[in-house]
């Protein structure tokens, strides 16, 4: 493996890790009902995990080239970190909708207290 390769691997770990860190967050805040900011980061989050794609569709390309990757513990290491991203992004989405049920139905429930 070259030095540039090596570059790209640690790029996948830092965007990954970013991403991950942008969907911790975007959770956060739909706990508080701050369904803006959070969409703002799930936004970031969504744009960090495509510059890691990316860079793995560079080595996936290489490799179809028949540009042998010599895999080692940094690869997996940063497939690893991209696998995990993808699946906060995707379970701070499906909570985003929860949360968004919550708070629509204490709105309603608060409405028909207030009424009555």
């Amino acid at each position: 493996m070259n030095e540039k390769d090596y570059e790209d691997i640690f790029k996948i770990i830092i965007c990954a890790g970013d991403a991950r860190t942008l969907a911790s967050e975007a959770i956060d805040l739909l706990e508080e009902y701050k369904f803006d900011l959070a969409n703002q980061k799930l936004k970031e989050a969504k744009n960090k995990l495509v510059q890691c794609h990316n860079i793995q569709t560079e080595f996936l390309n290489a490799e179809a080239k028949d540009q042998k990757n010599n895999i080692n513990i940094f690869m997996i290491h940063a497939q690893d970190h991209f696998s995990m991203a993808t699946s906060s992004i995707e379970m701070a989405e499906r909570l985003k909708s929860i949360y968004m049920k919550i708070s629509n139905m204490e709105e309603k429930y608060e409405k028909r207290i207030n009424n009555v």
